[in-house]
């Protein structure tokens, strides 16, 4: 075998009816942040994705077993808790479980403060869910809506299971029920027959919407996809030209819902000291926490980076050690990825 030059492939296919894997609970560096992994696999067959045949069907972690993982990671100093799945939003569909029995779960267990979610399939957000998901304090108002695209013929050949439509009301769905909500997402440009007016059309419909931040990325071709056979391939050169329209669109919108946090309150909390050479440079992160104020900042302070509820990063001042304390912070700027601020 040392001496072949052909892949060994050593998987075994998947099944029908396989149980979950359980991991090894492990501890992560942070110390204020963990993910727990409750879902595997994914049903759902979009044209060009090759993960239902890589990772098999939807199968869920038994509650008890995330139970004892949110209570290991709460005993080791996790305060923040993300959920994460393959196809995070089928949780429990084999079991007659939701999404909502997880965070209930990981929401019993004392010392546990945020959760977060993964990437979630719009699709699966019906009224009860998002009704449920509103009575929990501990969930976090952010979510990671995978579109693809805002056109709704792409969507189709995607095998994208919803249309914009139902999409823009389900952000404007979330935003009223969620205080301070932040909608980030995925987009995919130049999958195959994508034409001029079909980006334009998805291009104005991500600039609607409005999101806080997006994920924007190029169609790859995935052998043993129907995509992979679909004829009118999108060049290279066309798909990286699209790609930065996209992100220039998406970075607008970033910078307006920044914006739009300047001047607020926001509970923090606090996950990475900075280095302190940043205080003395004109152009750091430091340069505007203040503004009203032509002192130096006092380079013996420690300049923090956080997290906000709606996952917004926050760099921020403290006269002492605070790392994994939540604190509130006052936003008085941002720069083009992060907030600026100082404890109140």
């Amino acid at each position: 075998y040392m001496h072949c030059r052909s892949p060994l492939i050593r998987i075994r296919e998947h099944k029908t009816g396989e149980r979950f894997m359980p991991l090894p609970l492990c501890t992560f560096g942070e110390k204020t942040r963990a993910y727990i992994k409750i879902e595997d696999g994914c049903n759902r067959f979009c044209t060009y994705c090759i993960i239902p045949k890589a990772r098999g069907c939807v199968r869920s972690k038994n509650l008890d077993d995330i139970a004892a993982e949110a209570r290991y990671l709460a005993e080791n100093g996790y305060r923040d808790i993300t959920l994460t799945g393959i196809n995070l939003t089928a949780f429990g569909t084999e079991t007659g479980l939701n999404i909502c029995d997880a965070i209930e779960c990981v929401s019993n267990v004392g010392g546990i403060e945020r959760i977060r979610l993964g990437s979630l399939e719009p699709d699966d957000f019906d009224d009860g869910i998002v009704s449920r998901l509103s009575k929990n304090e501990k969930l976090c108002p952010h979510f990671h809506l995978s579109l693809q695209s805002g056109c709704d013929s792409v969507l189709k050949r995607m095998n994208r299971r919803y249309d914009t439509s139902f999409y823009a009301g389900l952000c404007e769905k979330l935003r009223k029920t969620f205080d301070g909500c932040s909608i980030t997402t995925d987009i995919m440009v130049g999958f195959p027959g994508e034409s001029e007016k079909n980006f334009e059309e998805s291009l104005s419909f991500a600039k609607n919407i409005g999101f806080a931040s997006a994920h924007v990325f190029a169609y790859s071709r995935r052998s043993g996809t129907p995509a992979d056979k679909m004829p009118m391939q999108i060049s290279n050169a066309e798909k990286a030209r699209r790609s930065r329209l996209m992100i220039a669109a998406t970075q607008e919108s970033r910078d307006g819902f920044l914006s739009e946090m300047v001047g607020n309150v926001y509970e923090v909390l606090a996950e990475s000291q900075l280095d302190n050479k940043y205080a003395s440079e004109p152009v750091g992160p430091l340069c505007s926490f203040k503004s009203n104020s032509t002192s130096e900042v006092n380079q013996d302070m420690y300049v923090y980076s956080g997290l906000t509820r709606n996952y917004t990063e926050v760099h921020f001042l403290s006269s002492g050690d605070i790392q994994g304390n939540t604190v509130n912070v006052k936003v008085t700027g941002h720069k083009e990825s992060y907030l600026l601020g100082h404890i109140v």
